[in-house]
């Protein structure tokens, strides 16, 4: 009588295996969906970072550019009205007032 009690036990134990498995598998997929969602997020996240740069880059050589061919006084500010660069007499002026 102890072996069918046993064997009553196992049996009920089986479904309860299965369904922590199941839902082990479903989590796993949820995690794996995640992950692949970040992982692309952040290749598109270095991906912009590398265009920041490189225009970075390119504005930065066409101010010099305008700096060194600019045969009169030149300011240049920044969005919030400072000054960002003044040649250097201009600047000195600037600096009296």
């Amino acid at each position: 009588m102890s072996d069918h009690a046993n064997e009553s036990k196992n049996n009920q134990g089986a479904p309860s295996l299965q369904s922590e498995f199941n839902a082990a598998k479903r989590k796993m997929a949820r995690l794996q969906r995640e992950y692949d969602n970040l992982l692309q997020m952040y290749k598109q996240a270095m991906a912009l970072r590398e265009y920041n740069e490189k225009e970075k880059e390119i504005q930065m050589q066409y101010n010099q550019m305008l700096r060194d061919n600019s045969p009169d006084d030149l300011i240049l500010m920044d969005v919030d009205g400072n000054v960002y660069y003044a040649h250097r007499r201009l600047k000195n002026a600037l600096e009296t007032i």
